[in-house]
């Protein structure tokens, strides 16, 4: 008996871990072409792309179209996991994008999590590498 309770508990856990993340509103079911090379996720009802160079990372907003929407008067940053250590970046209206200093180029593996102020609303993206849909 305690083992099928046990069984049915991690069982629902498993099933409800998924769904309880697209209820996040970081929706990375599918890909997207990224207009600027890098990597895109869908974060509703927006798509932040994140491109790195050399040491530096951008950030793109992006309609559902996959067109650019503004970045003035507009805040975020950036919180990343890499070789054991996190690190905090702020991301800065540059142009169209957003940048931040931080060299991704070298890392092998990373998770990262972008969050952008839009119109007094946060809004959360998770990247990693190697990639990840979910």
């Amino acid at each position: 008996m305690r083992k099928s309770l046990l069984t049915a508990m991690v069982a629902t856990l498993v099933l409800a871990v998924p769904a309880w993340a697209h209820d996040g509103h970081v929706h990375e079911d599918h890909p997207h072409a990224a207009p600027h090379g890098g990597v895109v996720r869908t974060v509703t009802p927006f798509h932040f792309e994140l491109v790195t160079k050399g040491k530096q990372v951008q950030v793109y907003l992006l309609d559902d179209g996959l067109k650019l929407l503004p970045t003035a008067g507009r805040k975020g940053f950036m919180v990343v996991q890499m070789a054991g250590k996190t690190q905090r970046v702020e991301l800065k209206p540059s142009g169209q994008c957003f940048a931040g200093a931080l060299d991704l180029s070298k890392a092998s593996t990373y998770a990262a999590v972008v969050s952008l102020d839009i119109d007094g609303k946060t809004y959360r993206g998770r990247f990693s590498l190697p990639a990840h849909t979910h």
